[in-house]
């Protein structure tokens, strides 16, 4: 998938055009493009890339070497890294003419927190390296959100000093998945990236000449398939334990969404699920919902936790719970069965995400009433306010937004208002989204007030929106 990550290239150039060393830290969950990035960076680069494996000190410093060695390195067979660091800075130097005219080296060690835990002495070489070599730009990638985010900097100590900067490569957006999928329907594209999110790993798996179910068939629930087991990977690569989180993640894809409906159905105690929860927050496979600070504070759910990561979502909502049938039965009698009769109201949390993207794009393009500062959900009792948002002036704005394959009615609309009573908010504009459009009454409704906007998506220019 060819994706043109344009402004974390930028961040990376203007890093490696500083007349300095420097020390970068790209990070971002597995599969979403670094490694990529970071290739189409050092293209047109003098530089050394290197796949850290999770083996002892020396055998890292083995393969190190000899992976070097293939380059015309002079290295020992089982050098340490002081010497691995000034062999490559020994032959920078020796290539002549001035430090501008050789350029810089780019240094890439790609899962560095596989070396890290062999000790401390790679980067007290790497930061003696840095004050030495004044023309050396060192990447230290890594798949391990919640290790660099938590732990790095007290791993390594002062050497943190040494550090210039993060990049953290984000997922996809909505937009720019459909300017790969042009082929897609509207409808698969917003089922596709409800179940794959902005992973390019994952998103390379479909195959754009298919169907949604038979992409699901094919690439997630054949058991050959990469996805088929990607679920669980995610965490047993990550985490202690993996059974408890296991649990934890299939109470929050059933609904249960409180500390204390977690506590009834796992069993466990809630200081014990409370630390579990902070552990997957951390990897950010869950997040904790916080409303839209409203005056009716008595109307709102708190205390609520959801599945962020969309893949781990799917697995736990679909494929964890019927593990049984799917090794009894055909993939397409299991997705028939279990998937299909869900799969709207599955995708239903991510179309107002969607359409939460589709309305900050809206803000920042300056083509709503007005440009908000503030943004949030509102979690209510009686259901959610997917977007609530304000200026600086105090003027707010909601948003609702429904996916089935029904219009949206006057009578959701009355709904939608008894939520705004329950927040006890007064909104100058309210919009309404919908996949099918809206009931006649409610089309009437709009021609009346001014302040109520409804968008159905198909015929809004959602796609393909270039920056």
């Amino acid at each position: 998938m060819g994706i043109n990550r344009e402004k974390e290239l930028n961040y990376l150039t203007n890093f490696y055009n500083k007349n300095q060393s420097g020390l970068l830290i790209v990070y971002g969950q597995k599969g979403i493009g670094k490694t990529t990035l970071l290739k189409n960076f050092i293209r047109d680069k003098q530089s050394i890339y290197y796949l850290s494996r999770e083996v002892s000190e020396r055998e890292q410093l083995y393969h190190m070497s000899a992976e070097l060695s293939t380059y015309g390195y002079d290295l020992s067979q089982f050098p340490d890294y002081r010497q691995v660091f000034y062999e490559i800075s020994k032959n920078h130097l020796s290539k002549g003419g001035s430090e501008k005219a050789r350029g810089k080296m780019v240094l890439v060690f790609d899962e560095f927190q596989n070396i890290l835990k062999g000790g401390n002495s790679f980067m007290e070489a790497l930061v003696e390296l840095l004050q030495k070599a004044p023309n050396i730009f060192v990447i230290l990638s890594s798949s391990s959100i919640g290790f660099v985010e938590n732990s790095l900097v007290k791993k390594i100590g002062k050497a943190a000093y040494a550090i210039s900067g993060f990049l953290k490569v984000r997922e996809l957006n909505f937009r720019e998945i459909s300017q790969y999928y042009k082929v897609y329907s509207l409808e698969q594209l917003i089922e596709t990236y409800s179940i794959l999110g902005g992973i390019t790993g994952y998103l390379q798996c479909f195959d754009k000449t298919r169907s949604t179910k038979e992409n699901i068939c094919e690439f997630i629930l054949k058991d050959t398939a990469f996805l088929h087991v990607e679920g669980s990977r995610i965490l047993s690569e990550e985490l202690r334990e993996p059974a408890v989180y296991y649990s934890i993640l299939a109470a929050l894809a059933s609904g249960k969404s409180k500390l204390n409906d977690l506590y009834k159905h796992t069993g466990f105690s809630r200081a014990k699920i409370s630390v579990y929860l902070k552990s997957l927050m951390e990897l950010e496979i869950v997040e904790k919902v916080f409303s839209y600070d409203a005056l009716g504070k008595e109307n709102v759910q708190k205390g609520l936790y959801q599945i962020s990561y969309p893949y781990v979502h799917f697995w736990f909502k679909f494929i964890y719970p019927n593990f049984s049938s799917l090794s009894t039965m055909s993939a397409e009698a299991f997705y028939d069965t279990f998937i299909a009769p869900k799969l709207k109201e599955y995708c239903s949390f991510y179309f107002a995400k969607i359409c939460r993207e589709y309305m900050d794009y809206l803000n920042e393009e300056k083509k709503l009433p007005f440009i908000y500062e503030k943004s949030g959900v509102w979690a209510g009792k009686d259901g959610m306010i997917d977007l609530l948002a304000s200026d600086e002036g105090g003027k707010k704005l909601a948003m609702f937004a429904k996916y089935s394959k029904e219009k949206v009615t006057y009578e959701d609309y009355v709904q939608y208002i008894h939520r705004l009573s329950q927040a006890k908010v007064d909104v100058n504009e309210c919009y309404l989204f919908s996949m099918w459009g809206f009931d006649e009454r409610l089309l009437m409704e709009e021609k009346v007030k001014i302040h109520l906007h409804l968008k159905n998506l198909k015929e809004e220019p959602i796609r393909n929106q270039n920056r």
